[in-house]
C-alpha cells in the first residue's frame, strides 16, 4: 500500500506538471522569463494596465517596485478574484531551480525539517542493511576490477565539505591514475586523460561512488542531497557565488536533485547554475522530493547521463 501511494503521488505530480498553463505577464524582467517555458501559454500585458482583468492568472514580480498604475491594477485583480502569482515562485515550480538573482538575504537561510532529517537517517540505515547482500557483491566485483586495472590503492579518500560546513573524508573507488592530483585539484573533463579504463566504466554507472555508503552509515552523508564538494572549490565558490554555503544546510548526498536534473559542473558558470537546483532541494527538502530523486537516479544510472 505504501509503495502504491508513493507511485500514485509521483504520477499525479508529473501529470500536474505536464498540463498547459495560461497566464498574463506584467512587463517586468522576471515575469518575462516565463515566455520561453514549454508549458506556459503567456500573454504579455503591454504597454499599460488593461481595463479588462481577464480570467487567466496574472504573473508579476512581487518583490520589485511597480509603477502606481501597475500596483493599482494588481490590487484590483485581487479584489475581483483574478489570481495574482509571484513570478519567482512560478519559475521555481516550472524549472525545479531557485534563481539566485531573485533571492534576497532575508529569504535565507532555509530551515530543513529536523524531524525529517532524523527520520531520513533511520530509513537510510534500514535500507543499507536490508540491501547489503546486493551492494556488497557489486562492491566486491568493483574492488577487484580497480585492483587489476591499474597500480595503486583500491579506494580514494578526499576531504569534502558536509553538513554545517564541516570537513569529512569522503571515500570512493579510485577511478584515476594515482598521480591525478599532482598539480592540484581540478574538475574532471568529459575526456579526462587521468581516468583509467575500468574507472571510466564505473564512473559511467556511478559505481565508483558506492563506498560512500560508509559515509552514510557514519552520518556524514545521505543517500540524497547536494553532492559534497572539495574544500578548495568550496572556499573559492563561497567568495564568488551568492548563497553558495546554503547548500550545506542539509547532509550531502550520494545522489541529488542537481545531479539528476543538471548533471556535472566543470566550471564556475555551470556551478552557479547547478547551485540553483541545490537550493531548490534545500528549500523543498521533503520525503516526496527524495522519492522523485530516486526515480530519476535510476534513469540516470541506466543511461549514464552526466557522467565524467
Amino acid at each position: 500500500v505504501f509503495l502504491l501511494t508513493v507511485c500514485f503521488n509521483l504520477i499525479l505530480q508529473h501529470w500536474r506538471l505536464s498540463l498547459p498553463l495560461r497566464v498574463q505577464l506584467l512587463p517586468d524582467s522576471l515575469s518575462q522569463q516565463l515566455l520561453g517555458q514549454p508549458r506556459v501559454q503567456a500573454t504579455l500585458l503591454l504597454p499599460s494596465p488593461p481595463l479588462d482583468f481577464g480570467s487567466d492568472p496574472i504573473v508579476a514580480d512581487l518583490h520589485t517596485n511597480h509603477s502606481p498604475d501597475w500596483t493599482r491594477f494588481l490590487s484590483n485583480c485581487a479584489l475581483h478574484g483574478t489570481p495574482v502569482l509571484d513570478a519567482s515562485s512560478l519559475l521555481e515550480a516550472l524549472t525545479g531551480r531557485v534563481s539566485i538573482e531573485a533571492l534576497s538575504s532575508d529569504a535565507l537561510p532555509y530551515v530543513a525539517s529536523r524531524a525529517y532529517l532524523g527520520l531520513k537517517r533511520i530509513l537510510e540505515t534500514i535500507l543499507i542493511l536490508g540491501t547489503s547482500p546486493l551492494w556488497l557483491v557489486i562492491v566486491g566485483i568493483a574492488a577487484l576490477g580497480v585492483r587489476f586495472d591499474s597500480p595503486g590503492p583500491i579506494l580514494f579518500f578526499q576531504e569534502r565539505i558536509g553538513l554545517g560546513g564541516r570537513v569529512f573524508r569522503m571515500v570512493k573507488f579510485r577511478s584515476m591514475q594515482i598521480d591525478s592530483e599532482a598539480n592540484g585539484a581540478r574538475f574532471a573533463a568529459s575526456a579526462d586523460e587521468r581516468i583509467t579504463a575500468f574507472g571510466r566504466l564505473i564512473r559511467k554507472f556511478r559505481i565508483d561512488e558506492l563506498p560512500q555508503i560508509w559515509n552514510i552509515l557514519r552520518g556524514e552523508m545521505a543517500f540524497i542531497g547536494p553532492r559534497p564538494e572539495q574544500v578548495k572549490f568550496v572556499e573559492e565558490f563561497s567568495n564568488k557565488i551568492p548563497f553558495y554555503d546554503s547548500r550545506h544546510l542539509v547532509r550531502p548526498g550520494l545522489t541529488g536533485w542537481a545531479q539528476v536534473v543538471h548533471g556535472y559542473a566543470s566550471n564556475e558558470d555551470e556551478t552557479r547554475e547547478k547551485l540553483e537546483f541545490d537550493l531548490y532541494y534545500v528549500k523543498h527538502f521533503s520525503f516526496w522530493l527524495d522519492m522523485l530523486v530516486i526515480l530519476k537516479t535510476i534513469r540516470v544510472v541506466l543511461s549514464g547521463f552526466g557522467s565524467r
